[in-house]
């Protein structure tokens, strides 16, 4: 599923998690209600940056990896008819297994 979209610097284009949120009795939960932070695929990552000191930094995710994020970070963006996630670094809080 190759994505023509190359984030910049630290940037990590996340695809959120699909799957409808519902309640053991079937009631569909709110966003702002659900327990976790939300969950998503790794679809493209940045190079990297320069810290402070000029020393480079490398990303910490690679494609086709799940992760979770922060709800209110990043951008929300429509690609190829899909909805992504454009996040920097920081806004990922784990790597889920």
């Amino acid at each position: 599923m190759a994505i023509k979209f190359k984030p910049l610097g630290d940037r990590i284009l996340v695809e959120p998690d699909p799957l409808i949120h519902l309640s053991p009795g079937g009631l569909l939960i709110p966003e702002q209600n659900r327990d976790k932070s939300p969950e998503g695929i790794v679809r493209a990552v940045g190079p990297g940056r320069r810290n402070r000191d000029g020393q480079f930094i490398e990303p910490e995710f690679e494609p086709g990896e799940r992760v979770m994020f922060r709800r209110t970070g990043g951008t929300e963006l429509k690609i190829e008819g899909r909805t992504f996630r454009l996040l920097e670094s920081v806004d990922i809080l784990a790597k889920v297994e």
